[in-house]
């Protein structure tokens, strides 16, 4: 049976590994996770630098997810602004 593998600084292992943009962490070296090394321990393993492209690759997702959020809250906060607007224009009228 082998050891389960820990990571030296953080201690996650193959079984409860760390999690950055929804990516989980991978082996840098035997006994370093890529959520703890330095950009140049992960550039210089190959398996980092997979693991730093799908990071790289999630976050511009959660990005344009974001920006589509956003705008969405922006056409429906002008869709209240106009509304009120509108409300105020006619209760101004109705007045005088």
């Amino acid at each position: 049976m082998c050891e389960l593998r820990k990571c030296r600084v953080c201690g996650c292992t193959d079984d409860g590994p760390c999690v950055v943009a929804d990516v989980p962490c991978c082996w840098v070296q035997d006994d370093l996770c890529s959520a703890c090394a330095t950009i140049s321990e992960i550039i210089e393993s190959s398996s980092g630098q997979r693991w730093l492209a799908y990071v790289h690759a999630n976050l511009a997702v959660q990005a344009l997810d974001l920006v589509e959020r956003l705008a969405s809250e922006t056409t429906w906060l002008d869709e209240v602004y106009e509304l009120t607007e509108q409300a105020e224009l006619e209760e101004a009228g109705a007045r005088g």
